[in-house]
């Protein structure tokens, strides 16, 4: 299988996030991105960057505040 990794992922590292109408501990953790990672090259997955910035495709279907 072939994954795509964005190293820019792992400035996205709130520390909170709503399950069920309560504040928790973020799951989806910068460190469970690396997990995620080191476990699929661990296992023969071949792993690659993305060559095309998607942000204008991002821009058609969000807000720029979002």
């Amino acid at each position: 299988m072939i994954a795509i990794d964005n190293p820019s992922h792992t400035g996205h590292a709130p520390a909170w996030e709503f399950y069920r109408g309560e504040r928790v501990p973020c799951f989806e953790t910068p460190q469970r991105a690396q997990f995620v990672v080191d476990q699929l090259l661990a296992h023969g997955h071949a792993l690659r960057q993305s060559h095309v910035d998607s942000r204008p495709l991002l821009e058609q279907v969000h807000a720029p505040r979002y």
